[in-house]
């Protein structure tokens, strides 16, 4: 008889373990953060550099450290404390707005200055007490504003180099950029071109501004303003020539026909008194000094308003006419926004002095800055 064997089917079940890999911060298991961001001041290779670190807490709880893990091309200063810390959300104070950090971020305002651990390439941030943080909430606080030698970029230039943040809490991978010496930054050039404007008010000045002239009286035009703006580090000088040296009558002609102007009395002006002789001579005022960093100031010959006697018309000042050009005022020491000078042309004549419509004189009147 054929004995059958008994096949027993033996199964063997493997159980297959998928294991999480699980990052664990200061002895607890950390989650992953919303958000995280570490911006260097400078991203220059070798170069100085302070920060600003933003994250995004995931989980709820509170945290005792931050820890900033910098990529291993970087050199930290291996001290207590050296990391400076600050919460401060705009350090210049150059508005209400919110621009340094991301926009509705909040301090971290409990953050202590930072260990740095050159071997480990961390930044320890103690958060003293510690703080509950809110989920969702984008915390911020700065380090080592003046940029001090406490942390440097390293020497490789690299778009891709890694770096941690982390919390009790959570924790997130990052990125740093290290680029060419000087290719973090842009040097903005300009030039002030010398600027000068010189303007006269008017061309034409009749003395008296109405009317004849008076010979009870020294005449007086209205005046036509020199007005200058410039960026001259030493202000301008404003100089005037007279074509005829006097008012002169083409239709009489000759030395019967001119008034003639004044003597040169180089350091103040001359007087002029009505119906004692005919003369003519110029008189320089101040019409505007206003937000220059210049000096106004009249050339003695010129200067009228200390001598000028009252009632207006009777007791009157006035220098030369002369026929090469003569420094009538300046302003001096510094830029020139708008200042002015007032030029009148003054005559006195006598009770015989030829009747004639044609007396005239063309007066040219320029300025230089000191550049």
């Amino acid at each position: 008889m054929r004995q059958r064997r008994s096949v027993g089917l033996r199964v063997w079940l493997v159980v297959a373990t998928i294991l999480t890999p699980l990052v664990w911060v200061g002895g607890a298991q950390a989650g992953q953060l919303q958000v995280a961001l570490v911006r260097l001041d400078r991203m220059a290779k070798s170069t100085n550099t302070g920060g600003t670190v933003c994250f995004k807490p995931a989980s709820a709880g509170s945290t005792s450290s931050v820890v900033i893990k910098f990529p291993t091309s970087f050199t930290l200063a291996t001290g207590t404390g050296n990391f400076v810390a600050n919460t401060t959300a705009d350090p210049d104070s150059v508005g209400s707005g919110n621009l340094y950090w991301p926009s509705g971020a909040s301090a971290l305002t409990n953050v202590q200055n930072g260990d740095g651990d050159n071997s480990a390439k961390t930044a320890t941030f103690a958060v003293s007490p510690a703080m509950t943080l809110t989920v969702g909430t984008l915390y911020c606080f700065n380090f080592n504003l003046t940029d001090s030698s406490v942390l440097v970029t390293g020497s490789t230039v690299s778009g891709s180099l890694g770096g941690n943040v982390a919390t009790n809490l959570d924790s997130a991978n990052i990125a740093f950029a290290v680029v060419d010496t000087g290719q973090d930054q842009i040097n903005v050039s300009a030039v002030v071109p010398p600027i000068f404007q010189f303007d006269l008010g008017g061309t034409t000045d009749p003395v008296p501004h109405t009317g004849n002239l008076d010979y009870t009286a020294v005449n007086e035009s209205q005046g036509i303003s020199v007005t200058v703006h410039t960026n001259a580090k030493q202000g301008w000088v404003a100089w005037a020539k007279s074509a005829n040296q006097g008012l002169q009558s083409t239709s009489i002609g000759g030395s019967t026909g001119l008034i003639g102007s004044v003597g040169w009395n180089a350091a103040a002006p001359t007087h002029l008194q009505p119906n004692v002789s005919s003369k003519y001579g110029l008189a320089v005022t101040i019409a505007a000094s206003g937000t220059s960093t210049c000096t106004m100031g009249v050339a003695p010959e010129y200067n009228t308003a200390s001598v000028d006697g009252s009632p207006l018309g009777t007791d009157r000042y006035s220098g030369a006419a002369t026929a090469n050009f003569q420094q009538i005022g300046q302003c001096a020491g510094g830029t020139s926004n708008g200042d002015a000078l007032l030029l009148k042309e003054r005559v006195a004549i006598t009770s015989v002095t030829p009747a004639a419509t044609d007396y005239t004189d063309t007066l040219t009147v320029v300025g230089a800055g000191y550049f």
